[in-house]
């Protein structure tokens, strides 16, 4: 049934039965889901093999007034012997309005910092005083340009990526609205040679291709070829 059929039918009903619009959706499309797939599969609900079970659900940070996010664009390391690190975006939220969650440069990246968390007992634990503050989108515009223009203004000292104590964390800053279908973004990169106790100063800069813009990395491993370099997967518009 049509989306403007079924609503016909139910304004002309709603006063026999008393229901609200979204109990009769909910219902209608239970009822249509349960005779499409037929008594056979209903009655085939077992577990699957190799399926999870005893998973055991750990809280890593947050309270009623706080978003944190995207970890997957953050980072996440496993070191091994049951350390771990997990960067996430951390701000505050009042989950009033949508800004207060949207992603882009009017939400709540504009406030927000990267916050990188450490747990040493498998991720049972994740103790604050393990906490760093990696990168402050919080911070003035005029002090992130000045951090981005230090890329090329500035020597990088040496790190040794292949190292299992190294890992590189792939950053934006929002530095305008929307424009050509995204937000104004520059990504760079800091590397860290401890594990992310303690990070460089001066950053890499994360370019596009010629012709594009935009560019966006998310924290994907990045991978050593046998030639020596390293390869990481990258997003840009254009």
């Amino acid at each position: 049934m049509s989306d403007w059929n079924q609503g016909r039918m139910f304004r002309r009903n709603q006063h026999k039965t008393g229901i609200s619009r979204r109990v009769f959706i909910t219902r209608t499309m239970t009822g249509a889901t349960l005779a499409s797939t037929g008594p056979r599969i209903l009655l085939s609900f077992t577990r699957p093999k190799g399926a999870i079970s005893e998973v055991e659900h750990i809280k890593l940070h947050g309270n009623p007034l706080t978003y944190c996010g995207h970890p997957r664009q953050c980072g996440m390391f496993n070191f091994g012997k049951g350390e771990i690190v997990v960067m996430h975006n951390h701000a505050f939220s009042a989950y009033e309005r949508k800004s207060d969650v949207r992603h882009d440069y009017a939400g709540y990246h504009r406030r927000s910092s990267v916050l990188l968390q450490r747990s040493t007992d498998g991720g049972h634990t994740w103790p604050a005083e393990n906490e760093v503050e990696v990168w402050n989108e919080a911070a003035s515009l005029e002090e992130r340009y000045k951090f981005l223009l230090s890329a090329v203004t500035s020597p990088r000292q040496t790190i040794d990526l292949s190292r299992p104590e190294s890992i590189v964390f792939f950053g934006r800053t929002m530095l305008g609205p929307v424009q050509y279908g995204a937000s104004q973004a520059a990504a760079f990169a800091l590397r860290s040679d401890d594990k992310g106790k303690t990070w460089e100063k001066v950053p890499t800069l994360i370019l596009p291709p010629p012709g594009c813009y935009s560019s966006t990395a998310d924290n994907a491993p990045i991978v050593q070829l046998p030639g020596g370099t390293w390869l990481f997967p990258n997003r840009s518009r254009g």
